[in-house]
């Protein structure tokens, strides 16, 4: 895992659509302990944009862990409410598929996380129907948005995310998409596009 500096890399909301950046870069690192699968930017599908973070997780081994980790933020410098909004793209193989999306936060540079934040497994984590051939969204509506408060980091100034996948199919599951990351105050739509069905947690 390469370790970020001390100071946070962005000092109040932003957003990130992926788009002409390299990952991993300034504003992310990737954990990817098997050095094989991983999380990697895709031209293929975009939440209505043309880049975003993905899975090849069709050619994924059960139970491997792959981690989207981001840059510092300052959350003191974001009034009111700051929250974390993303898009997700998901399908299941099948009605068995045990594929997981968690969310974690750290305060002290990513030497802890504690327990997850937000955990989105199976059918919970799917914004299609299940399907065996390899998942591409091709419409807004294949895509879902979920958010996250983060109230109880309101008074630290470096905090770090983590989208933590988990393949908990036998060999392989379908493809996972992640796009649109915004860290906006509640009552903001700072860089965030319409909302479709998801789980938008206050």
């Amino acid at each position: 895992i390469s370790v970020f500096g001390p100071t946070a890399q962005h000092p109040g909301a932003w957003s990130d659509g992926f788009e002409g950046e390299t990952v991993p870069g300034a504003n992310w690192e990737v954990n990817n302990p098997d050095n094989a699968v991983t999380w990697k930017s895709t031209t293929t599908a975009g939440y209505q944009s043309a880049t975003s973070m993905y899975i090849d997780n069709m050619n994924n081994d059960s139970s491997r862990v792959d981690e989207l980790i981001s840059a510092g933020m300052d959350l003191t410098a974001i009034p009111g409410t700051p929250k974390l909004y993303f898009m997700r793209a998901y399908a299941q193989k099948n009605s068995s598929s045990a594929d997981a999306l968690k969310i974690y936060v750290s305060t002290n540079c990513g030497l802890t996380w504690g327990g997850a934040r937000l955990s989105l497994l199976g059918s919970k984590l799917a914004t299609v129907p299940a399907q065996t051939a390899k998942f591409i969204p091709t419409t807004a509506g294949q895509w879902a948005m979920d958010s996250l408060t983060l109230l109880p980091y309101t008074s630290f100034n470096d905090v770090r995310l983590k989208f933590q996948f988990v393949n908990g199919n036998t060999v392989g599951g379908n493809e996972i998409y992640l796009d649109n990351i915004n860290i906006a105050s509640r009552n903001s739509t700072v860089g965030i596009q319409s909302v479709v069905a998801g789980n938008i947690n206050f």
